[in-house]
């Protein structure tokens, strides 16, 4: 005899979020999301720490760089988010204040372009290094 439905107390979830694939968004959407829902603190304190764990590793333990270079993605991400919370109009009126008439001087904005980049891809190759270099290290450390 089945079970009767009528009385079951398990929760339906109609008006559950759909997940993130569904939405359209992909890994960087997400990381940006989650980035921007931090503190300022929160971003300087993970990109200067894992920063300093990342040299510490690749300094004191070659061996382990595959741990390092997951800090080193971390803490790209950290410095992206500080980088994404660069008000354009704030950087104008800074250099307005500053004495310049034709306002951000443009080294400065691409400045800004070329470590936002530069995060992003750092961040994308260390991650996408560690994670090869993690199956590698299992791989070799695995006993049949």
């Amino acid at each position: 005899m089945l079970p009767d439905r009528a009385h079951d107390t398990a929760p339906v979830l109609h008006d559950a979020p759909t997940a993130p694939a569904e939405r359209g968004e992909h890994v960087f959407a997400v990381l940006a999301n989650q980035a921007r829902s931090r503190t300022t603190i929160e971003l300087w304190t993970t990109a200067i720490g894992s920063g300093t764990t990342a040299v510490a590793l690749w300094w004191q333990h070659p061996g382990l760089s595959w741990i390092a270079a997951a800090f080193t993605s971390i803490a790209s991400y950290a410095v992206w988010g500080l980088i994404d919370r660069v008000d354009p109009e704030r950087l104008e009126l800074a250099a307005s204040r500053a004495g310049a008439h034709d306002g951000v001087p443009a080294f400065v904005s691409r400045t800004f372009s070329v470590v936002s980049v530069a995060a992003v891809g750092c961040g994308t190759v260390t991650a996408v290094w560690t994670i090869f270099a993690f199956m590698r290290f299992m791989i070799g450390h695995w006993t049949f």
